[in-house]
């Protein structure tokens, strides 16, 4: 991965960058960490960032034909089982993967979530100018969250669903991992995310428990836009990366998430 320094409201932030193996990047994907400032919690979503990095080329009208907007309860159960294209022919990403630590403003103990999600939104225009597609031309960005990240990536989402240009398009997609839901508006804010979400979850989880997630879940599902897919695990504790080393499929669903994010459930929309 490339080191870069960002400029943001917040202050420079360390981000680092991994572009797809040889290919023009489709997707951007941002990933946002936990709390703790050790590295490797910091860096837990490198496994993931790795799998995009070394994805090839296709198209999302590659994948699965597009659903109608109105996606049967049925369909997203199947949906739950469903891998992505194979590696050859997925959507090839491109990873922005900032350390919130590295400014005082950002860093996790101390943060104010506005001051997150300004600092996030200016770290997503820059990824999207550096991939060469800014405004009309903007390739999609997907967000990625784990425990305090998920609650930052939630408030990001529905800051761009609010915002007119030239912020960002609002996300594509949205995946969280174990998230913390300490949020103000919590109820408003995800009701705001139209973009399809995957929600991941280990059962023996002793930092927030798995029975956190029935709120949160009911919460996505209730939305009016938006497909909404809930993967559990047996083991993995508080960690993403432990979650997918054990769960190969779920590590997959992680890696693939693009393209069903951009693919069967871009038009699907989650039911009560």
């Amino acid at each position: 991965m490339e080191s870069v320094q960002v400029e943001t409201p917040a202050g420079e932030i360390e981000v680092k960058l991994c572009l797809p193996a040889g290919e023009h990047p489709v997707a951007l994907a941002l990933m946002v960490h936990g709390m703790s400032p050790e590295r490797d919690i910091i860096w837990e979503w490198g496994g993931v960032a790795e799998e995009l990095r070394q994805r090839k080329t296709a198209t999302a009208g590659t994948l699965v034909p597009a659903m109608s907007t109105r996606c049967p309860r049925w369909v997203l159960r199947r949906l739950q089982r469903v891998r992505g294209a194979r590696k050859g022919n997925c959507l090839p990403g491109v990873c922005v993967y900032p350390n919130l630590h590295s400014c005082d403003l950002t860093a996790p103990a101390c943060a104010k979530p506005e001051d997150v999600a300004a600092a996030l939104e200016a770290i997503a225009a820059w990824g999207l100018l550096r991939v060469g597609g800014g405004g009309s031309g903007a390739v999609p960005l997907l967000v990625y969250g784990k425990s305090w990240g998920g609650a930052q990536a939630i408030e990001l989402c529905a800051r761009l669903a609010a915002a007119k240009p030239p912020a960002p398009a609002p996300a594509a997609g949205l995946c969280l991992a174990c998230p913390s839901t300490g949020i103000d508006q919590l109820t408003e804010k995800v009701a705001s995310v139209a973009a399809p979400a995957l929600l991941v979850w280990a059962k023996d989880d002793a930092v927030i428990p798995f029975d956190m997630h029935g709120p949160l879940l009911e919460e996505l599902r209730a939305r009016p836009a938006g497909a909404t897919i809930f993967a559990p695990t047996e083991a993995g504790g508080h960690r993403v990366d432990r979650m997918a080393a054990l769960d190969s499929t779920l590590a997959a669903k992680l890696a693939e998430w693009p393209d069903l994010a951009l693919g069967p459930l871009a038009a699907a929309s989650s039911l009560r």
